[in-house]
């Protein structure tokens, strides 16, 4: 009986020796693997990183997170009451004929009560997001890891087809070595 290659690659390992007698599951010889191990290697460091992501959607850090929003909007409402006040005030001397500086000071503190408008409700947006992007985040991670949980059993179970093993009993003879290159369909070993 042939063996035929299942792969273009080249020959890692010999297991066996030429004219040894062989059982059927016997491993034969191994191809080599930097490729799927590399590749292999690739997904397991994405699936690192997708753990370390997930670290950030801990109950803790998102309590903080969510403490320093709700900061950030109150620090911007005090931001806006003192802004407003001050406009107020130098409209008022503007309005009394307290002069030009009056009025120059009357429009910079409007400019300064409408950036700080701004910035409440960046601030509130934020927080939106922080909350509505938890929910996507720990599904985006739920599909991420049977993905790459269905990936590297795929690798792994491509890894071990690169090991070949014998189908039947009986003497093999082996027609390639270590090194060799050989193509898919090619025979690479006999028993009889």
């Amino acid at each position: 009986m042939f063996i035929e290659s299942p792969k273009d690659g080249f020959i890692a390992e010999i297991l066996v020796t030429e004219n040894s007698v062989v059982k059927a599951g016997t491993k034969i010889l191994r191809f080599n693997s930097d490729e799927e191990e590399k590749e292999q290697s690739r997904t397991k460091t994405l699936e690192y990183t997708r753990i370390t992501m997930l670290k950030r959607l801990d109950p803790k850090q998102l309590q903080t997170s969510r403490r320093i929003a709700e900061i950030a909007i109150e620090l911007a409402q005090k931001n806006i009451e003192i802004k407003k006040s001050l406009a107020t005030f130098y409209q008022n001397g503007a309005m009394l004929g307290k002069g030009d500086d009056a009025v120059a000071n009357a429009s910079k503190y409007e400019n300064e009560y409408e950036q700080a408008v701004l910035e409440k409700e960046k601030a509130e947006m934020q927080l939106k997001i922080l909350d509505f992007t938890k929910d996507i985040d720990l599904e985006v991670d739920t599909i991420l890891k049977a993905q790459f949980a269905k990936e590297l059993t795929f690798l792994e179970n491509k890894i071990k087809r690169l090991e070949i093993l014998a189908p039947i009993d009986g003497n093999i003879k082996l027609l390639v070595s270590v090194g060799s290159f050989v193509k898919l369909g090619n025979i690479i070993a006999e028993i009889k």
